[in-house]
């Protein structure tokens, strides 16, 4: 599972090369919010963010346990 920061309005994914910046490019809003933790330390926080869910890790798992591959392939078995 990863963790992908986005935009609040949904015009941008913080992936790859664009990492490391701070505005969006499209509609100039800020990525982070600052937030209170502990002692007077200051932490940016996202402001949204994805999960990011690969399928074929679970896919393969399913497949692996003899019961549920039997359930994944009864379509394709009886038709």
């Amino acid at each position: 599972m990863k963790k992908i920061d986005c935009c609040v309005n949904g015009c941008m994914l913080f992936y790859n090369h664009d990492i490391n910046e701070k505005i969006y490019r499209f509609c100039k809003e800020e990525r982070y919010t600052l937030k209170k933790s502990g002692r007077n330390k200051v932490k940016e926080v996202s402001r949204k963010r994805m999960w990011y869910l690969p399928i074929a890790p679970r896919l393969q798992r399913l497949y692996a346990s003899p019961a549920t591959a039997s359930n994944m392939r009864w379509h394709a078995e009886n038709v």
